[in-house]
């Protein structure tokens, strides 16, 4: 477990980045999906992690995976459950569970842009697929990783 008496500053920070990354990556902010329910999926269970509901979060978007597997917005959110869980809760993080899950995402949103680069979902995909893992590494404190996830989430974005 992690020591939770010195990290009061540093949850602050935290805390801060996690609500400005669910903020700006909430569909009903920034974007509209063109599919229905992949758009509501994503705003409900967006919503269930940010009201603390990560088992109704969970279910939400494992249910959007196994119904859309080509995307990777699934395996994104149910990584980013993960991370927000284990966060709020003080727990040790399952790093292989969210590395998997956000490698897999990156792997499918490369796969996307092969088949279609000019598709901006595309580009989205992987650009929030190392944006987690940029925000993953540098709460493990793997700075070099998360400077590089990093510069390749801002490129994808661009």
């Amino acid at each position: 477990m992690r020591e939770t008496e010195h990290l009061e500053p540093y949850n602050i920070k935290i805390s801060f980045f996690i609500t400005l990354l669910f903020y700006l990556n909430t569909p009903s902010c920034c974007q509209v999906y063109p599919d229905t329910y992949v758009d509501s999926s994503l705003k409900n269970g967006i919503n269930s992690i940010i009201i603390q509901d990560y088992t109704q979060a969970k279910k939400i978007f494992t249910e959007l995976d196994a119904k859309y597997p080509r995307l990777p917005l699934g395996k994104i959110y149910l990584a980013a459950v993960q991370i927000a869980k284990s966060f709020d809760y003080g727990e040790d993080y399952n790093k292989i569970l969210i590395d998997s899950l956000l490698h897999s995402a990156e792997e499918q949103s490369e796969q996307l842009l092969d088949e279609n680069e000019d598709n901006i979902w595309n580009n989205y995909f992987l650009g929030l697929s190392k944006g987690y893992l940029a925000y993953f590494n540098a709460l493990n404190e793997e700075w070099i990783s998360s400077f590089s996830d990093g510069i390749d989430a801002l490129d994808a974005f661009n």
